[in-house]
């Protein structure tokens, strides 16, 4: 079981099938974290996340977040979703990543938009004073080249700066994030954030490469009017 001290992932615990595969965040987690500071550190940085869902919206989160754990437990169902496991529950966290950045950018009121009959919704909306401002999550994964890589436990490789393929593909990401705003609601208020989890093994460069995207974008006629959030993991971050 998650310790008490885990309020929220204990939540989702609960949730996730007994017979899943062992995972770092469902194994033996009392034993474990008495000495491997790692994983404590792992199992706190996801519960603060989770802490900043507000308590209307973390039912319907909770409830995603765990079935999301659950499909990673059939590696069977294709190769592809084999191979990247639980990338989806790390992406739905993305979300919450999303709005702890709107809360500490002075957005009031930041909730997650519920989608009514199956409609495409923005994920957050937040106020700037009686201005509701909506904001698309979307993550920029690693390719299926490097997926295969990883499970293979094939040899890794390191980037120094964004290259044409990371570029292009974060743009169109943010083009179709920008495009599901507009069709909920065309005047308002958009913002992009987007989280980058790019093919580099160790994620040295990181920083340099998030700034290259940011830049990359900001020029992007496609996006115009629309605002830019990049974040990611910190250098040589091996946790997700």
């Amino acid at each position: 079981m998650i310790p008490a001290d885990f309020p929220r992932l204990g939540e989702v615990q609960s949730l996730v099938l007994r017979k899943a595969p062992k995972h770092a965040l469902f194994c033996n987690a009392v034993g474990e974290l008495a000495h491997n500071a790692r994983l404590s550190a792992i199992f706190g940085d996801v519960e603060d996340l989770l802490a900043v869902v507000p308590s209307p919206d973390w039912p319907e989160f909770r409830a995603d977040l765990a079935a999301k754990f659950n499909e990673g437990r059939r590696p069977e169902q294709s190769r592809r979703s084999g191979l990247r496991r639980y990338q989806p529950a790390w992406d739905k966290l993305n979300e919450a990543r999303a709005s702890r950045r709107l809360v500490q950018d002075g957005f009031e009121a930041v909730r997650f938009v519920r989608s009514l009959h199956g409609t495409k919704t923005p994920d957050l909306v937040g106020f700037l004073g009686d201005e509701p401002v909506f904001c698309e999550v979307k993550t920029v994964n690693i390719s299926d080249r490097e997926a295969t890589r990883r499970a293979e436990d094939g040899v890794g490789m390191t980037e120094t700066a964004a290259n044409d393929t990371l570029l292009a593909k974060s743009l169109d990401v943010a083009v179709r994030a920008l495009a599901q705003i507009r069709g909920y609601e065309c005047d308002c208020r958009a913002i992009v954030f987007l989280f980058l989890n790019p093919d580099d093994s160790l994620g040295e460069p990181i920083a340099t490469i998030a700034a290259q995207v940011k830049t990359h974008l900001d020029r992007a006629p496609e996006l115009a009017g629309a605002t830019i959030h990049i974040d990611h993991h910190p250098p040589f971050h091996f946790a997700v």
